[in-house]
């Protein structure tokens, strides 16, 4: 009787273990702000390709608004280089 206590025990214990190693959501992602998004130029293109190809999903995260919000900043500043990168608003 103490034995299938014991085994119980150990299986209910494992049983929540394992739930609550399988219910972590993954850290949240850092939001950059506009600034950060016109002085890397690189991110936020990769940014704005990752929101074009993720639309339904993530198109309206904060990260894809301040790129586009970058984005759109950097185009009204001729003298800025790469500004677009072939990368156009919809």
């Amino acid at each position: 009787m103490i034995r299938e206590q014991w085994v119980i025990t150990v299986l209910n214990v494992g049983a929540i273990a394992l739930n609550a190693g399988c219910s972590r959501a993954p850290p949240p992602e850092s939001i950059y702000p506009v600034s950060w998004y016109e002085a890397h130029n690189e991110e936020r293109i990769a940014r704005l390709q990752r929101c074009k190809e993720n639309d339904g999903t993530e198109g309206g995260s904060p990260n894809c608004m301040n790129a586009q919000a970058a984005l759109r900043q950097l185009q009204g500043r001729p003298n800025q280089k790469s500004v677009a990168d072939g990368v156009k608003l919809p």
